[in-house]
């Protein structure tokens, strides 16, 4: 009677992340999220206990189901990125557009637009990569990673067929 269902579920969690023992801790977050699947936050620690164990896919599928919910930047931002580190940087701006047409502050607008336009070049849709970069830089002239990347994409553009 001293501890709650949820607080001994927490403990738990605690417990078996000491130890590495991801399995477990994958467990007792579907265990919480049965009783309550609109959790966001329980959808989210999930999805980071699949990334430290590379399942990268799995990740991806509960934040799927967690931007159903509730679509919100982080969500969009993870999932853009877990598509990345998979080599998909189609399917990463598609994630990343999401984030982008949900960014609410400067700072999200900027840093978005950035991984956005780093997802088009790498995806090479290097018009559209070009094209934000531009309109951030209209905002922002001072945004020097936004120059960077463009000076990049521009360079790209330019780079005979084959790469050489």
């Amino acid at each position: 009677g001293n501890i709650t269902w949820v607080g001994a579920h927490a403990s738990a969690i605690k417990y078996f992340e000491l130890r590495n023992n991801w399995q477990e801790v994958e467990g007792i977050y579907r265990s919480l999220l049965s009783v309550s699947p609109l959790d966001l936050q329980l959808h989210s620690d999930l999805a980071q206990t699949f990334e430290r164990e590379g399942k990268y896919n799995e990740a991806a599928s509960i934040l799927l189901q967690a931007s159903h919910i509730y679509p919100d930047f982080k969500t969009f931002k993870t999932l853009g990125d877990i598509m990345m580190r998979l080599s998909k940087p189609d399917s990463a701006a598609v994630f990343y557009e999401e984030m982008d047409a949900l960014a609410a502050t400067s700072e999200q607008k900027m840093r978005g637009g950035l991984i956005l336009s780093y997802a088009y070049a790498r995806a090479g849709r290097l018009k559209k990569a070009e094209a934000k970069l531009t309109e951030m830089l209209q905002e922002n002239p001072d945004f020097s990673m936004a120059r960077r990347l463009l000076d990049d994409v521009r360079a790209m553009e330019h780079k005979p067929q084959g790469g050489k």
